[in-house]
């Protein structure tokens, strides 16, 4: 089992005459790395890791919370100006199958647990089986799924038709779904 470094690295367990361990660690202490942190409490207590609670300068960690890197110069975080990437805040993704009888059915779509802070985002595909021409729609995004409905395109009445419809949930930051 390896041994934890106060920067998040690992050494292995395990040496010979040539002090394997301290060697490895002292070396992975002094690389600079992003150390991953959830949020800011995580990365307050990275001190707590290192020799008299002193973080070394420059330490360097990515904020999973805000999706950027931040730098302690000694005295403060700095941020890495905006957040690395243009990914993104949150993303799901599916394929839903339901039933259409008469014009048109729905189905309720969950979203993981705690994916979203805000309602996304949602974008549509068409995945469908059978025949017939449906026009799928989105209604009641909620952090945690929406209502995905499908309705006949000419509004003719269909007695039991399968189809799947591919979806993809989006938040782009932490306060808004469009960002």
């Amino acid at each position: 089992m390896p041994a934890q470094t106060a920067n998040g690295g690992t050494a292995p367990v395990g040496g010979d005459g040539w002090n394997l361990v301290p060697d490895m660690k002292k070396l992975a202490e002094t690389l600079r790395v992003l150390i991953p942190a959830a949020d800011q409490t995580a990365r307050d207590a990275l001190a707590a890791g290192f020799p008299g609670g002193v973080l070394p300068v420059p330490t360097m960690c990515f904020r999973l919370d805000l999706a950027r890197a931040e730098v302690w110069d000694g005295i403060a975080w700095k941020s890495f100006g905006a957040a690395i990437g243009s990914g993104p805040y949150a993303m799901a993704a599916g394929t839903s199958t339901f039933s259409v009888t008469g014009t048109g059915g729905s189905l309720a779509v969950s979203f993981p647990a705690g994916r979203f802070t805000v309602p996304p985002i949602i974008v549509l595909g068409k995945a469908m089986s059978g025949a017939g021409k449906m026009v799928f729609y989105a209604v009641n995004s909620a952090t945690t799924g929406f209502t995905l409905g499908a309705q006949t395109a000419d509004g003719s009445s269909v007695s039991s038709l399968g189809v799947a419809c591919q979806w993809t949930a989006i938040q782009m930051t932490p306060t808004n779904g469009a960002g």
